[in-house]
């Protein structure tokens, strides 16, 4: 008996912009171990076209000290902050810090580059409800790029969305880029979870009681997140879309483009824009 694999598509020339600017939304469990390397990436290229943006509003505290990657003299302070200029002086590169929480679309489309700059959004949130503002940015024009890490304690996944056209198959132009689903395409609670809240509007007792994290786990998304950055940035074929990992198992599930997977309409979170023209934001 044989069997047959369906092979993986690849998705080229989705990033042609000489200007491209990355912005990091969390600097917490995640964000704190991504910051590091994805800095030192930008600095190993020498290449002052590649801009990095912290944007996070909370502040280092004595809980954070166990997992994240911050220290005792860092409490108190915020930690896009803490990280933007521990590591920009580390590698001797710029980079910008927002002491916000992202509560509102206008913020990143305030922040977005325009004509041929290309903007890449690095999700390290733990909340639907900061996922929702970015999905909504990420919908809007085509191009855009969301690159999201979600995780529990001891597993988790990374996804990198890119806002095209669906794949089609008939489609028999070479080179022709796709779409990628982003999380809020495959996980429909993003956009339908109506008690998400953001985090500085849970109380200090639901903060306690979230759910608790790994170092592992967390060290693992960033090093997801750094990889799926790489391939964008430099403009390398994307063979897939996504990983599912696990830390108490050592494992990881690649989540391949292939054409099943590639299928708009079966996105369980995909909702088709309106049929009405409307200015980009």
């Amino acid at each position: 008996m044989t069997t047959l694999f369906e092979m993986p598509i690849a998705m080229k020339n989705y990033q042609s912009s000489y200007r491209k600017r990355i912005i990091v939304v969390g600097c917490g469990g995640t964000g704190g171990y991504l910051v590091p390397n994805l800095a030192r990436l930008v600095a190993s290229w020498n290449n002052d076209n590649i801009e990095l943006i912290l944007l996070d509003g909370d502040r280092v505290e004595a809980k954070n000290l166990t997992r994240q990657n911050f220290i005792t003299p860092d409490l108190g302070r915020y930690k896009a902050e803490v990280l933007a200029e521990r590591y920009s002086a580390a590698f001797g590169i710029q980079i910008q810090y927002i002491p916000e929480y992202l509560k509102s679309t206008k913020v990143l489309t305030r922040m977005t580059l325009d004509g041929n700059g290309s903007t890449i959004v690095i999700g390290c949130v733990d909340n639907h409800r900061t996922r929702r503002e970015i999905g909504k940015w990420f919908r809007r024009r085509q191009g855009r790029v969301w690159i999201d890490a979600g995780n529990e304690e001891m597993h988790g996944q990374v996804i990198c969305g890119i806002n095209f056209d669906a794949y089609d198959p008939n489609n028999t132009e070479a080179d022709q880029p796709f779409g990628l689903p982003s999380v809020a395409d495959l996980f429909p609670e993003v956009d339908r979870d109506r008690k998400a809240v953001f985090n500085d509007e849970l109380s200090c007792a639901e903060r306690a009681e979230s759910a608790p994290q790994n170092i592992a786990t967390n060290i693992m998304a960033a090093n997801y997140l750094l990889n799926f950055t790489q391939q964008v940035l430099m403009g390398e074929p994307l063979y897939t879309h996504g990983v599912f990992f696990s830390t108490d198992r050592s494992s990881t599930d690649s989540m391949l483009n292939l054409s099943t997977r590639l299928d708009a309409d079966q996105w369980p979170g995909y909702k088709r824009p309106k049929k009405r023209n409307r200015r980009a934001a």
